[in-house]
């Protein structure tokens, strides 16, 4: 390592075998490696306990808290309206899994394969779930608790990235699709006064307390590849190394080729 013959760590290692010194030698060479895996294995597993707040039992959960807290304002007419705007979220992020598991439609250019489903859902529930949660605050201060639910929907967002399961571009558009609609529903309930009872409060966090060790246990994404099978026919799910297996190889031409393979004029 680099490290160990700028600080010495191999005379250091030498002087102690030098001096009959007994004992694990490893551990005083290699301690920045093992110091490095400790946090590594802590970042990620703060990423992960980020991410099962976008999980579909969570995020599901919270849209129909958000539905039945509007029933029992007597709003069913925009509970209708919020159903609508987020099924046709989630049906749209299904049909775009299913297209590449099944038969691999999505843009290799900008590595999309899906919509992330995570990001789509958190990017729409938590904003619209804050501010119904916090509509009794001072009008001055309205605007908190949706950029706090905005904060979290990005937060759960980049952990997808961090867990190594979405592209950027699966992301992005998961998040914009999500903002998309909390935004419209958000525009549409604007200037109405509408009471969330405590008990619903209570409820919603008990939720979130028991949905989350079943989050590891209830995964949506392995109902959808069993779907996209039964449709497309296919054995097996199609996946991003399907894709190189795919293109065809062709000459390099005369501007991409390496100089050993170019010759000059007066050599033909």
């Amino acid at each position: 390592m680099k490290w160990q013959h700028e600080y010495g760590a191999s005379s250091f290692l030498d002087h102690k075998r030098q001096d009959g010194c007994n004992g694990d030698y490893e551990q005083y060479v290699d301690w920045p490696r093992h110091s490095r895996r400790h946090i590594d294995e802590t970042f990620m597993t703060s990423w992960h306990l980020i991410t099962n707040f976008g999980s579909s039992i969570n995020t599901m959960s919270m849209a129909l808290f958000i539905a039945m807290g509007l029933v029992a304002n007597m709003e069913n007419r925009m509970a209708f309206y919020w159903c609508t705007l987020f099924g046709a979220a989630m049906l749209l992020v299904v049909v775009t899994k299913i297209g590449f598991i099944g038969w691999g439609v999505g843009m290799e250019a900008i590595d999309f394969t899906g919509i992330s489903g995570h990001a789509t859902r958190a990017a729409a529930v938590y904003p619209v779930l804050f501010f119904l949660i916090f509509q009794r605050a001072p009008e001055r201060l309205n605007v908190a608790p949706v950029c706090a639910g905005v904060a979290v929907g990005i937060l759960i967002s980049v952990s997808r990235f961090a867990v190594h399961v979405h592209s950027v571009s699966e992301i992005l558009a998961g998040w914009m699709l999500g903002s998309a609609i909390g935004g419209l529903f958000l525009y549409r309930i604007k200037g109405r006064e509408l009471v969330i009872p405590r008990v619903w409060l209570v409820l919603a966090g008990a939720v979130l307390v028991v949905a989350m060790p079943l989050t590891g246990q209830l995964q949506s994404d392995g109902m959808i590849t069993r779907l996209a099978l039964a449709l497309s026919g296919r054995e097996r799910p199609f996946t991003r190394t399907d894709w190189k297996a795919v293109q065809p190889v062709r000459e390099p031409d005369r501007l991409t080729r390496v100089p050993w393979q170019m010759r000059a004029p007066f050599f033909k």
